[in-house]
């Protein structure tokens, strides 16, 4: 790749940068545009993307900026602290896997405490029950035969399957070729409508290979009990963050970048773009050069799925001591999973989640009226006197403007080529990272560290 800056020192940047300030956060500028002023690398968002390459770019002796258009840091790490006993994680829950995973070396980095929330995994069996639509509980016996029934399915859409068709096509192609009876095709549809809401989709947009990929690391789930946002918190000690500062456009040439916000404009050799691909397909931050063929084709093809959450607390638990209590009722109905936090904290909760098509059962809602729902949902299988919840949290990360979504997921037709092309590097000058690049580790919080490191190592190996 040609590059005029190929071969520059770091010292050469850092004598035309603006000396560094030692402060995790600080406001945006107000009043009228400012002159220019340079640094190595613009990184415009900070959440986990955006300040794990800000992070390992200053680190490596770069001058580093990191502009945010929101008033916290984290992006989709999101932890809700308005009570006191219990940090509720609104955004991304989990660190998906313990061993080998960045976010594990981070925490124990940082003195942060996790805890094993593994659901069916190692904190015992019988961590998990099962009701039906009218509150009875399913038998074991039956949901070992669906899990089989799961597991087969799997097993011949690996062998068989085309990876870039949808889910729904393949199972039902699976289930006239192989003569399924009636009612076991039906629970497993209900099975994979729930797999598939995981990835924020449905099995008509769901692709097969989306829903077969493996982005965990090994070893147990983990949780923060005091909120995950501490991680994020780990990664922006010292860096130099202005909150309440959107981008709006970015102009590109063989010189460097230029980045514009209503404060005025920054000069940088190299910017990272870190934003959920729901912000960047719609354009949010101009790029008047454009973005090459592939990158374009790759952010048309690529979807942001939706995930939201209502968590419901209450003066004492009255529910199985469980980590997950589970509804089967219908595919897309809202309220089939409760995560008991009761588990992992002091305080009696439960938080509901809500992927795919129930999360769009759910839009438009008031708080009030996607609460009123989780509360009946738990009714069903409680019974009428159960109490009324004396706390809630709820969610809208589609109609968040800085988000518009939960994360990325490969469609029907798409798959890991479209996020390794919106990760190339454009003209040597941008990156694109976050979750959505990533080829394997999608929709996670390590996907996204991941891919803001290695935005991070690219941009450090051409600068010196």
């Amino acid at each position: 790749m040609s590059d005029p800056v190929r071969g520059l020192r770091r010292r050469e940047f850092l004598a035309t940068s603006l000396a560094a300030v030692s402060a995790t956060a600080l406001g945006a500028c107000g009043g009228d545009e400012e002159p220019a002023r340079r640094v190595d690398v613009v990184v415009v968002g900070a959440g986990m993307a955006g300040l794990g390459a800000a992070r390992a770019l200053q680190d490596g002796g770069l001058d580093v900026l990191v502009l945010e258009a929101g008033e916290r840091i984290g992006g989709r790490v999101h932890t809700d602290r308005g009570w006191e006993d219990l940090p509720v994680d609104l955004g991304a829950s989990w660190i998906h896997g313990r061993d080998g995973n960045p976010l594990t070396a981070l925490a124990r980095d940082a003195d942060v405490e996790t805890a094993v929330f593994d659901v069916g995994g190692e904190q015992g069996d019988g961590t998990v029950v099962v009701y039906d639509g009218d509150g009875e509980r399913i038998p074991e016996a039956t949901l070992e035969r669906l899990e089989r029934d799961v597991e087969r399915f799997y097993d011949l859409a690996e062998e068989e399957g085309d990876p870039r068709a949808a889910v729904g096509d393949v199972l039902a192609a699976g289930i006239d070729a192989y003569g399924l009876p009636a009612d076991r095709a039906r629970e497993l549809r209900l099975s994979l409508t729930a797999l598939a809401e995981d990835h924020g989709a449905t099995l008509a947009q769901l692709s097969l290979g989306e829903m077969l990929a493996e982005g965990d690391f090994p070893g147990p789930q983990l949780v923060v009990p005091d909120g995950l946002d501490r991680l994020a918190g780990a990664l922006a000690r010292d860096l130099r963050v202005v909150l309440r500062s959107p981008v709006r456009r970015i102009d590109r040439s063989a010189g460097g970048v230029v980045v514009h916000t209503p404060s005025g404009r920054t000069r940088a050799a190299f910017a990272v773009l870190t934003p959920s691909i729901g912000v960047l397909a719609a354009g949010v931050i101009r790029l008047p050069e454009g973005l090459p063929a592939a990158h374009a084709r790759a952010l048309r093809r690529l979807r942001l799925g939706r995930y939201e959450k209502v968590v419901l607390r209450f003066e004492e638990a009255f529910w199985d001591d469980v980590d997950l209590i589970a509804r089967r009722t219908r595919p897309g109905a809202p309220f089939s999973a409760f995560f008991n936090l009761d588990r992992v904290g002091d305080a009696p909760a439960l938080m509901a989640l809500n992927g795919g098509g129930a999360a769009r059962a759910l839009a438009g809602l008031p708080p009030a009226q996607r609460v009123a729902r989780a509360v009946a949902a738990l009714r069903t299988i409680h019974g009428a006197g159960m109490p009324e919840p004396v706390g809630v949290r709820t969610t809208d990360w589609a109609r968040d403007p800085l988000t518009r979504g939960a994360y990325s997921y490969a469609p029907a037709g798409a798959g890991a080529a479209d996020r390794r092309a919106l990760g190339r590097p454009v003209g040597g000058r941008l990156w694109i990272a976050g979750e959505a690049t990533h080829p394997r580790r999608s929709a996670t919080v390590h996907g996204a560290l991941l891919e803001g490191r290695r935005a991070a190592r690219e941009i450090l190996a051409l600068s010196g």
